[in-house]
């Protein structure tokens, strides 16, 4: 659902750049506050299921506290 929402903002912010309208840019507005709900949704059921499955699935727990606590950093290319 998040994906195809992101999708319909995109298409929603370049019709608003091509006619800069007040329908436009009310509909562009309304996407990406439905895009920032989804996304906190998604990411808040995320955590309620890693805390649920703590017990039976630690390793997922500790997936996700790593990638928390130390963010992978970029590879660097040796030329």
């Amino acid at each position: 659902m998040l994906k195809d929402l992101i999708f319909k903002k995109k298409i929603a912010y370049m019709l608003f750049k091509q006619a800069t309208s007040q329908f436009n840019y009310n509909k562009f507005s309304l996407l990406c506050a439905k895009c920032k709900f989804q996304s906190k949704l998604n990411y808040n059921n995320y955590i309620f299921n890693i805390q649920n499955s703590i017990k039976t699935n630690p390793k997922l727990f500790w997936k996700f506290f790593n990638n928390k606590k130390f963010p992978k950093k970029p590879k660097h290319t040796q030329h």
